[in-house]
């Protein structure tokens, strides 16, 4: 992997940690209004959200495919609990 891929990676997995971050925040406040069936998804994503906190450092190519994929299902759980699609802008916007 070059150094120029491993600083795209890098910042797109800065910006999705930042954006993930925020979310599982939001989410929290949420929760007590959720489904049961959203709280079970939840108890699922937010131990992969942790691991992924202690691995940021690791900016190959399967911690980004890891941060994309865990990036699709919280907008997937966010949108079940509002009750509409949600939609995040792409996380490679420069910081």
């Amino acid at each position: 992997m070059t150094t120029e891929n491993k600083d795209q990676h890098r910042v797109t997995i800065e910006n999705i940690r930042d954006e993930l971050t925020r979310v599982r925040d939001e989410l929290r406040v949420r929760m007590h209004l959720a489904s049961m069936d959203a709280k079970d998804e939840w108890a699922k994503i937010e131990p992969s959200l942790a691991s992924l906190e202690h691995a940021w450092h690791d900016f190959s190519q399967e911690a980004l495919g890891a941060a994309l994929s865990l990036r699709e299902r919280v907008i997937q759980l966010q949108a079940r609990i509002d009750g509409h699609p949600h939609e995040m802008p792409p996380p490679h916007s420069k910081r």
